[in-house]
């Protein structure tokens, strides 16, 4: 089940199109931030965690807007930084080291 909803998700845009076509893309926006979420902690949040903790959610929401924003590569590269920061005291060990080798 999703934990990011599409209602708080277009709260936090500042620029929302109300058509149900602009729906669809947010929501695909969102699907995609929820499966990268899981990915970079290493499990899914919804799963955990009776209330999802809104670092999460602030994450989740950040990396959805990246994918709905025309933005240019630094600034895009600065908000997914911002949503790791975020998300890096949830996330498990991967059993791998920074450099990509096994621990």
């Amino acid at each position: 089940m999703s934990y990011a909803l599409l209602s708080d998700f277009k709260a936090v845009l500042r620029n929302v199109d109300g058509t149900s076509a602009s729906d669809a893309a947010y929501q695909n926006a969102l699907d995609s931030a929820e499966a990268a979420v899981a990915k970079f902690i290493g499990f899914n949040p919804s799963d955990e965690f009776e209330t999802v903790p809104p670092a999460i959610l602030s994450a989740c929401y950040i990396l959805a807007a990246v994918e709905v924003d025309a933005l240019d590569v630094p600034t895009e590269q600065q908000r997914r930084g911002r949503a790791e920061s975020l998300l890096r005291p949830y996330r498990r060990e991967t059993g791998f080291t920074a450099t990509g080798e096994a621990a």
